[in-house]
């Protein structure tokens, strides 16, 4: 076997190519190439039912299409990669291959993962870079791209939300995107900005065009979203677009969410902000506890002294038939310090049990 022609392959010079001295078939031809695919074509023989294609990597050569077409697509390829693929078949008079062809494939488009990844990592020069090669494909697929969403339900501008990219969801904004595209959760970038207490995020939104009567799946409205995070509340509240009682699916009201959620040093300014713009500190959900009475389950300290401070009755049954102040005693029994410290407070504020 003469092994010079693969002087330039040394870590395939051992292979045992027998068909290396064969007659040789008409070149296949490529038809097309992608990122991640490429098309082959080759001619058809009289009488031939099947038709092999190889291709020849550093490990070696093997088949990579066996069948009866005469063309094929072989798939899950590296972009900007390059392959080496010949038509193989055999006959009556032994083996016949034909010469190797090359074949590239391209470079991988621009897509929304792409654009979430330079989010994640706030590189505002990747991103600008990316959003230029959008700008080459015409503005209706830049759009789509831009607007689309991950495998998490997250738009790039939503990914900015997170990670608080207020340059780059400048950027975004400033090529069109939809600021007001809701996720299967029914978040929106502005709901996530809210969520994560990004005050400078939440801003930027709010002056481009982002919809403060928003409701995710659980109907529930924006101040829900900001209930753990005093700045982003206040900025809700001042807008004066959202009803300070409004309900979600579970008859909650936000006071409720704080009472039931907020375990943070927030809580105490969230529900004086909540009561301070009109919220009902009495209000029953769907299972007729108030906002007090979540706060006790929840041991929540600050949200009771906030709302015991406020009128809240802690008398008041539930469907259980318990009360904020039949569960607050009930409290004292526990081992837990913030469980004892909210019987502690009841005790104070009453006067006792």
């Amino acid at each position: 076997m003469d092994l010079k022609k693969f002087a330039s392959l040394p870590s395939i010079e051992a292979v045992d190519d027998d068909s290396a001295s064969s007659p040789v078939l008409d070149d296949i031809k490529v038809t097309n190439c992608t990122h991640d695919a490429v098309s082959l074509r080759w001619q058809s023989l009289p009488g031939q039912n099947t038709y092999v294609i190889e291709e020849r990597d550093s490990y070696g050569i093997g088949r990579v299409f066996v069948g009866h077409s005469t063309e094929c697509t072989l798939r899950g390829l590296e972009p900007l990669s390059q392959h080496e693929y010949r038509l193989k078949i055999q006959t009556e008079q032994g083996t016949l291959t034909s010469g190797w062809m090359n074949a590239f494939t391209t470079k991988e488009p621009v897509g929304v993962d792409h654009l979430i990844r330079a989010c994640r990592a706030s590189d505002t020069y990747r991103l600008s870079v990316l959003l230029k090669e959008l700008g080459e494909k015409g503005s209706n697929k830049k759009l789509q791209i831009l607007n689309s969403m991950d495998a998490k339900g997250h738009t790039a501008l939503m990914e900015c939300s997170i990670d608080d990219f207020a340059d780059g969801a400048a950027m975004l904004i400033e090529h069109n995107c939809d600021v007001n595209i809701q996720n299967y959760d029914g978040k929106c970038a502005l709901t996530i900005a809210a969520q994560h207490g990004h005050t400078q995020m939440v801003n930027l939104l709010l002056e481009n065009g982002a919809n403060l009567a928003c409701r995710d799946r659980s109907d529930s409205n924006l101040l829900f979203s900001a209930t753990d995070h005093a700045g982003v509340l206040r900025i809700i509240l001042r807008e004066k677009v959202i009803d300070v009682n409004e309900r979600n699916s579970s008859g909650w009201t936000p006071l409720h969410k704080v009472a039931s959620v907020n375990l943070t040093e927030s809580a105490t300014s969230c529900t004086n902000l909540l009561i301070r713009a009109g919220a009902d500190v009495n209000a029953k959900d769907a299972n007729m506890n108030t906002p007090l009475c979540l706060a006790v389950i929840q041991s929540n300290y600050d949200a009771c002294k906030v709302l015991l401070d406020n009128g809240a009755d802690p008398t008041i049954l539930n469907e259980n038939g318990n009360s904020p102040l039949k569960l607050a005693e009930a409290l004292q029994n526990t081992k837990g310090a913030m469980s004892r410290s909210v019987t502690s407070l009841f005790q104070s504020a009453l006067g006792g049990f």
